[in-house]
């Protein structure tokens, strides 16, 4: 082979290289372009008490949708459904779109469909029922472009202590946020918007020996309705719950619900008719005692009654709670004894159904408590007509095992004498307790709660 051959296959060689370089140079760049070119994303929005999803794009053909949970909502009733919807989608920190639905006819439990054109990548979604855009600041008109709210920390004032849907003027408030990336293949989105206030049932019934009427009843530390009380977004903990997210002004109050207007209605002796009413709240945190409790009034008296489940210490945006209240006709109340020096016993006091024993000093210590019928005064016999069925610690502080915590010995139910005993330490701190009374002729047992304070 000559030089001159030699040379003319290099040559062709490089040329060769050179046009497949600029082949896939331009492949590249018509892959790129068609990549940033906007597609269109039909959205539906369903209210469903979800959490918020990262959620990565699943591909079927030529088509990809993010799925969240199904439609159904078998809880909700008239007046708790979308009247009108909007969302806003986030890009690099700017508003990418805004689509604003028209009112609804009638409300509804999902929108569909909204068209969102919007160049694909990295998303975010903020999706709105019941609240209008410029109730959260938004233009709908100029808003695309510019620089997105930080929605996250951005606060919402909800009136949501009502006794009736109907008493929302514009709808129950709801929100939802979803993280996605969209491409050239997404086609679809369902995202989900979470009631901003929670719904209580409360079913009350009368085990005691006389007939009574009901006039009210009491939830304490209920969020209250104020400007900027909670934040415009959920605090998601898992699929299938959230946690309280109050804003730092919200600030809390007691909420009383008449009952049967002013004269009451009658509950029958022995369980035989039962009360139930609704109402709506804002999401909550029990404050002063670390769980809410319920006061019943009364034609004879005020009951309290505390609500003992250590998941309602808190109250979230879009909870359903049914609670049943049994109310009875007896009265707990404790005898606290310590074996220390003499002028350093403890303080008692009693808040409705807890006693709170305050302790000066270091030594053992007795609880003995007395069960008394409300309707005739009669302090029940120990053993054959109450006992104490359970004993346990709810919390402590500091935490930790005898010599740790308030206790040089952890107090415990003393079954012969039905009695609670303990020693003392020498450590600040407290503990709260809560000890179960079975009373014959009762189906369930009384819950009261026992706080021990070092001082």
């Amino acid at each position: 082979m000559t030089k001159h051959t030699l040379r003319l296959f290099s040559l062709l060689f490089v040329f060769a290289a050179a046009m497949s370089l600029i082949s896939c140079a331009t492949d590249s760049t018509e892959d790129s372009i068609k990549a940033s070119k906007p597609v269109d994303v039909d959205l539906t929005i369903s209210m469903q008490g979800a959490a918020t999803r990262s959620a990565a794009p699943s591909v079927s053909g030529r088509a990809a949708t993010v799925s969240r949970t199904s439609w159904d909502d078998p809880n909700a009733v008239p007046g708790e459904m979308m009247r009108h919807c909007f969302v806003v989608a986030v890009q690099n920190g700017k508003i990418a779109g805004v689509l604003v639905s028209d009112d609804y006819p009638e409300e509804t439990n999902y929108a569909e469909r909204l068209t969102l054109h919007i160049n694909p990548g990295k998303t975010t979604i903020y999706s709105f029922a019941n609240i209008r855009p410029a109730q959260i600041g938004i233009d709908p008109a100029t808003a695309v472009g510019t620089a997105a709210p930080d929605f996250d920390r951005m606060t919402y004032g909800v009136a949501g202590n009502v006794n009736a849907a109907s008493d929302f003027t514009d709808g129950i408030p709801m929100s939802g946020k979803l993280q996605t990336t969209i491409t050239e293949r997404t086609s679809h989105i369902d995202l989900e918007v979470i009631r901003m206030v929670a719904k209580m049932r409360l079913t009350l019934t009368n085990e005691s020996a006389a007939d009574f009427r009901v006039r009210s009843v009491t939830v304490s530390d209920i969020t209250a309705d104020a400007r900027d009380n909670l934040m415009l977004m959920p605090d998601i903990i898992d699929d299938e719950r959230t946690a309280p997210n109050l804003s730092a002004a919200a600030t809390a109050a007691n909420r009383t619900i008449k009952i049967g207007g002013d004269d009451g209605t009658t509950l029958l002796a022995g369980g035989k008719n039962s009360i139930e009413t609704v109402f709506y709240l804002n999401e909550s945190v029990a404050r002063s005692t670390g769980c809410f409790i319920l006061n019943v009034e009364t034609d004879q008296q005020t009951v309290s009654h505390r609500v003992a489940m250590t998941d309602w210490n808190t109250i979230a945006r879009n909870e359903y709670l049914r609670i049943p209240i049994r109310l009875n006709d007896y009265r707990i109340s404790f005898d606290v004894e310590q074996f220390t020096a003499i002028g350093v016993l403890p303080t008692v006091r009693y808040d409705k159904d807890m006693l709170t024993a305050t302790f000066a000093s270091y030594g053992e210590f007795h609880l003995r408590p007395t069960v008394t019928r409300l309707s005739d005064g009669k302090v029940l016999t120990a053993g054959n007509e109450w006992s104490l069925t359970e004993w346990k610690v709810l919390s402590l502080m500091p935490e930790g095992e005898a010599g740790t915590c308030i206790y040089d010995r952890m107090p415990y139910l003393q079954p012969s004498s039905l009695t609670i005993e303990g020693f003392m330490g020498n450590r600040p701190g407290t503990a709260l307790h809560q000890a179960f009374f079975h009373v014959t002729g009762l189906s369930y047992a009384i819950p009261y709660k026992v706080q021990i304070i070092r001082q």
